[in-house]
């Protein structure tokens, strides 16, 4: 089980709540605003129309903002990763250090990955 910071906690719990009740159309509908905002500042933010997707330069939809999590989601989704981990499943967002390098380069990159095990540092440079 690796160890993670309590923001990469809380993004990898608001990408999972996220993935389920905003399903995207591609994986790069997600993974872009989260690495150019952040899921914390995505979901959250004042101004969906100041949210600009730094691969080409246009908002997203302002008129269509991904809904909202509750607290009893957050706490639901966070007690799931928990009962992961405790089975030896660690949970890495696209946001998080342990997320493989050469993965994360890539256009249809996934928003998230499940391990059973340990990633080396091998593994940050293998492709599949």
């Amino acid at each position: 089980m690796e160890d993670h910071t309590v923001q990469e906690r809380l993004e990898t719990v608001l990408l999972i709540w996220l993935m389920r009740n905003n399903p995207p159309k591609l994986w790069p509908d997600i993974t872009m605003p989260a690495q150019h905002l952040g899921v914390f500042s995505y979901l959250f933010s004042a101004d969906p129309s100041e949210q600009i997707d730094a691969n080409d330069g246009l908002p997203f939809d302002p008129f269509d903002p991904p809904k909202k999590p509750t607290l009893e989601e957050i706490d639901s989704v966070s007690k799931e990763l928990l009962t992961w981990e405790k089975q030896g499943i660690s949970v890495f967002n696209i946001l998080s250090e342990g997320y493989p390098a050469n993965l994360r380069s890539i256009y249809n990159r996934p928003p998230l990955i499940f391990v059973r095990g340990h990633i080396t540092r091998m593994d940050h440079t293998g492709v599949a």
